[in-house]
């Protein structure tokens, strides 16, 4: 960006060359604002009309979450290239709109375009949100079947979606084929082994990663802190957060969140108190509410009241704290003051999100929420795919 900069200081106007490159350099760095006014620039030089200037300025929007702008310069696209698509399908995903992310890969499989890696990160990513586990294995068997490696980004993906899928097996089976294995690879086992509650497997994971010499990120960390607590692993979880503390000095809030649900899980109410009190950064609502998730396993009411104080202060639109507070008080029979939260929810108009369930059957995807009572409307992916 500096040299641009420069550039242009000197008198010397970008082509369709340079273009591209000064994208992916806002990209890199998430400079929004820069990147439209290289977009304006473009336009006004009708160099916007380059694919390579196109699909650089969709990688942009996607980085920076602007989908809108993404699509309107994807359908400006006279013809689209396999970039284009990609940069559709792998934007939507990250956005969290894995539906439409897939319905993307259907139109493009429809063109006749052939996917490449990038491709099949952004549909396996659709598949771990949507739990469709059938058509991430139809991903599978297309890696196999076009001798893609399984390693690197693909590979990452995969172990990810066959662990949010509740396929923990097939995920430890890619892990264990993969021949080069990064941070993101033993990161998405780890967290995939403790998400089923593999405590075990999923600390020996961790120590094998250590003992390979890759250094964990705060996302891993994440995943073991989380394995100590469904497990009950008091001391172990305090050591590792320990070593975290060495490690990564600038600690999360959501380690000091995962060690609270641990001493809470374990019924050290008190030291989850004390811990939070001498906090170095500020609580938020996430800690709180693990401390208040821990007053009603162990049936704490007094704590629960001076916990749900704060939370009503950080978060007075939030219903879990209320429908939480409410069950401490019906778990106790204080029935009067278990009504009074939820009269309080009515007054501020909060609604109680419906539970979901979801199961998949031939390639559909079936939801089911409480209080229905009919079957619902389903759609099938199946159709995304082409043999």
């Amino acid at each position: 960006m500096g040299l641009y900069r420069e550039m242009l200081l000197e008198g010397l106007l970008p082509d369709t060359y340079t273009v591209p490159y000064v994208l992916k350099a806002c990209s890199e760095s998430q400079s929004l604002r820069e990147g439209q006014q290289i977009h304006a620039y473009s336009i006004k030089t009708s160099l916007a009309s380059n694919v390579f200037v196109k699909n650089t300025l969709m990688r942009l929007y996607a980085v920076c979450g602007i989908i809108k702008s993404v699509e309107k310069v994807f359908d400006e696209m006279p013809i689209k290239n396999v970039v284009g698509w990609n940069s559709m399908i792998s934007g939507l995903a990250q956005q969290g709109q894995s539906k439409e992310s897939l319905d993307m890969f259907r139109m493009m499989q429809n063109m006749g375009l052939k996917p490449d890696s990038f491709t099949i990160v952004g549909v396996l990513n659709s598949c771990a949100s949507l739990g469709v586990l059938e058509l991430g294995e139809w991903i599978h068997s297309y890696i196999n079947k076009n001798h893609i490696k399984a390693d690197g980004y693909v590979g990452n993906a995969l172990v990810d979606m066959y662990a949010k899928c509740g396929s923990i097996d097939q995920a430890f089976n890619v892990f264990q084929a993969m021949r080069c294995r990064d941070v993101y690879s033993y990161t998405a086992m780890i967290v995939g082994l403790a998400m089923h509650g593999e405590a075990k497997r999923a600390l020996d994971i961790f120590s094998e990663m250590l003992i390979m010499g890759i250094k964990p990120d705060e996302v891993t960390f994440v995943g073991v802190l989380s394995a100590c607590s469904h497990a009950g692993l008091v001391e172990e979880g305090r050591r590792h957060f320990e070593d975290m503390l060495r490690q990564q000095p600038r600690t999360k809030k959501e380690h000091y969140g995962c060690m609270v649900d641990l001493m809470g899980r374990a019924g050290l109410i008190s030291e989850a108190r004390e811990f939070i009190n001498n906090m170095p950064i500020l609580p938020d609502a996430s800690v709180w509410g693990s401390l208040l998730g821990a007053c009603k396993i162990h049936a704490k009411v007094e704590l629960g009241e001076s916990v749900m104080e704060k939370l009503v202060e950080m978060e007075p639109s939030k219903d879990g704290a209320y429908i939480l507070m409410s069950n401490i008080y019906s778990s106790a029979n204080r029935w009067r003051d278990a009504l009074r939260w939820r009269k309080a929810m009515k007054q501020n108009n909060m609604k109680k999100t419906p539970g979901c369930s979801s199961i998949e059957i031939d390639g559909m995807v079936h939801e089911f929420r409480k209080g229905e009572n009919h079957i619902p409307k389903v759609k099938s992916y199946a159709s995304c795919f082409k043999s």
